[in-house]
């Protein structure tokens, strides 16, 4: 006596399962127990304390899982939703493919070429709407405290500070003063624009350097961590060996 399971079978006297590829998985006698009572009970749910009663021993349901798992594997993708895991209640398995919602649907199933074409119309006029309006987009920020910085060497630097928030303001202007005199300390800046952050918990500083490279813009980010970071330890000699001095 066989029993099919989409597109594989139940030889019971043999104790194999059987695809329709010609593979075989030879089944224990407890295998055996859960898909046969699965195939007796098609269209009903049965529970996980039912199967159990083939199981011995404790943790009953981590011996059940593998099974319904490598069931799963072998029926294959195209048979996979005959075999159901119903919540917390058990396993149902179908006699026929229950119909899919459109949600399961396959996301590589055609649409019709009305409908495309409308798609690629839409996406045409919103970017003809939308070009004009780029021009037009800024960015700002409300909090930025900038500097201009010559060098002894004839170099003009820029020092933009974005505290973090509001209370940071007042600790900035200290802050950027102690930088502005260790950057002029450097016999050689390679960038244009230096600018930096203070994380809330002080326990970080976020640098970004940007220069031009052949009217090409090159950024650099240079991150560091500390407990209670103060800007004011940061001396010359670090700043060379990160970069930011030449």
């Amino acid at each position: 006596m066989s029993m099919h399971i989409g597109r594989c079978w139940l030889d019971n006297q043999k104790q194999q399962l059987i695809s329709d590829e010609g593979q075989i998985w030879q089944l224990d006698h407890t295998e055996l127990a859960v898909i046969s009572c699965l195939l007796n009970n098609r269209d009903k749910v049965v529970s996980r304390q039912t199967l159990y009663v083939y199981f011995n021993g404790d943790n009953k349901q981590l011996q059940l899982n593998p099974i319904i798992h490598k069931l799963h594997r072998f029926i294959g993708p195209k048979d996979a939703t005959l075999l159901e895991v119903v919540g917390v209640q058990g396993y149902l398995l179908h006699g026929r493919k229950p119909p899919r919602s459109q949600l399961n649907a396959s996301p590589y199933q055609a649409i019709p070429l009305l409908a495309y074409s409308m798609v690629v119309v839409v996406i045409a006029l919103l970017i003809f709407w939308l070009l004009p309006k780029i021009d037009d987009i800024e960015v700002s920020f409300d909090n930025v405290y900038e500097q201009q910085i010559t060098t002894d060497y004839g170099q003009t630097l820029t020092l933009q500070v974005f505290p973090h928030d509001k209370d940071q303001v007042n600790k900035v202007v200290n802050n950027s003063d102690h930088l502005q005199e260790q950057l002029l300390t450097c016999k050689h800046i390679p960038w244009q624009m230096i600018g930096y952050a203070i994380s809330s918990d002080t326990s970080m500083i976020h640098f970004v350097l940007m220069k031009n490279n052949n009217k090409i813009p090159e950024y650099r980010n240079i991150k560091l961590f500390q407990h209670e970071l103060n800007i004011c330890a940061i001396n010359s000699a670090w700043l060379t060996e990160v970069g930011i001095c030449g």
